[in-house]
């Protein structure tokens, strides 16, 4: 049993953050993030909560759902025929070989999955562990504006250089010129708008035909744990996934950038960090069911002008997740800022890093985590 994560909230003068105090005091200390209610009700699988899993205990990847639907178990386990990531517990398999972009996108959706697109490195190497015999199809189909961006999907596309770009969270495996070369038996430039990949990171991936690649090509799927990951608690949604043993708060009353640091202080938690790409794509993917046209303050700021972005325990940014021309835009007078997680949809950059615009430093929802 874990010892508890939280504590209840302390007074304070602002008034949003005691109006949170009194939230707590009325209704309780927030739970511990990392233990959940028990099934009370027939009908569904576990506890209602995706299981981190490990060697040995339930699984519940599917949970909540039907035991036995498509790419469940009996036990309401994710079935996995290649094998799952430590990256981010999805599940990748080769269900076959395709000449076109769509008939690979049929093999994958007729098992209940996608063709693969990846977050970063990480996720690559895990995925590979499904051991494609050769090149491979990813996910991401040219669009009109020089984008390459998932089919029906709401993550990061990424913008082809020249044209588009940069976008440091986007990411791809390009040429040293930011392109994608083309492979061996591609037709002709105008009918290119697809990309494979060769097993490994040995280099960039490569743009060939949808509709006729002149070859087959792997078809690697991704299949991702369908369970719920959130649930309202005290102060507002208690959200965890897979990946992390991190448990995050969503509160959802908006707040100054200047003041979620104090809020998530009165909460008991600290605003939240996002370590790695595959860590922001699983968050985004929750909160976007939660809040899907919001964005929300989390732990990355500059203090100065002319300062580093750095987390609240000190610790420097490594893993770059900025959208598009993020965060010194050009022609945009650098300052003291705070970044927010952006969950709206609208561009192929989504669900990335942004820093307010100048004069808009507007209230939003927070994310903190234990």
């Amino acid at each position: 049993m874990y010892a508890p994560l939280v504590t209840c909230a302390r007074a304070s003068r602002r008034p949003w953050i005691a109006l949170a105090a009194v939230t707590v005091a009325l209704f309780g200390c927030l739970p511990d993030l990392r233990v959940f209610p028990p099934e009370t009700t027939g009908g569904r699988c576990g506890d209602g909560f995706t299981d981190i899993v490990g060697e040995s205990g339930p699984r519940e990847d599917c949970d909540p759902g039907e035991g036995a639907a498509p790419g469940c178990t009996a036990g309401c386990a994710l079935a996995c025929e290649g094998g799952s990531s430590v990256a981010t517990k999805h599940c990748y398999f080769v269900a076959g070989r395709a000449s076109s972009f769509g008939a690979a996108s049929e093999l994958c959706r007729a098992a209940s999955a996608h063709v693969v697109t990846f977050a970063g490195d990480d996720e690559v190497r895990s995925a590979e562990a499904a051991a494609p015999s050769s090149a491979y199809w990813i996910g991401l189909t040219r669009d009109a504006t020089n984008v390459y961006a998932p089919e029906g999907r709401d993550e990061p596309g990424f913008p082809e250089a020249p044209e588009r770009g940069p976008c440091s969270g986007c990411f791809a495996r390009t040429g040293d010129d930011g392109r994608f070369p083309d492979a061996p038996a591609s037709p002709s430039a105008g009918a290119i708008g697809c990309l494979v990949a060769d097993p490994g990171l040995r280099g960039p991936w490569k743009r060939t035909s949808c509709t006729n690649a002149g070859r087959d090509y792997d078809v690697l799927c991704e299949r991702e744990p369908p369970g719920a990951l959130s649930e309202t608690c005290t102060g507002g949604i208690c959200v965890r996934i897979p990946l992390t043993e991190k448990r995050y708060l969503y509160v959802p009353s908006p707040s100054a950038p200047t003041e979620a640091k104090d809020l998530c202080r009165t909460l008991g938690g600290t605003l939240a960090k996002l370590e790695s790409a595959e860590e922001r794509e699983a968050l985004a993917r929750q909160l976007a069911r939660i809040a899907p046209e919001s964005s929300v303050w989390i732990g990355l700021s500059r203090q100065t002008a002319e300062g580093p972005f750095q987390w609240e325990d000190g610790t420097p940014e490594t893993t770059k997740l900025w959208a598009e021309g993020e965060p010194d835009r050009e022609g945009r007078p650098r300052a003291a800022t705070r970044a927010f997680l952006d969950l709206r949809g609208s561009t192929y950059d989504r669900r990335l890093l942004r820093v307010p615009q100048p004069m808009d430093d507007k209230p939003r929802p927070c994310l903190c985590q234990y």
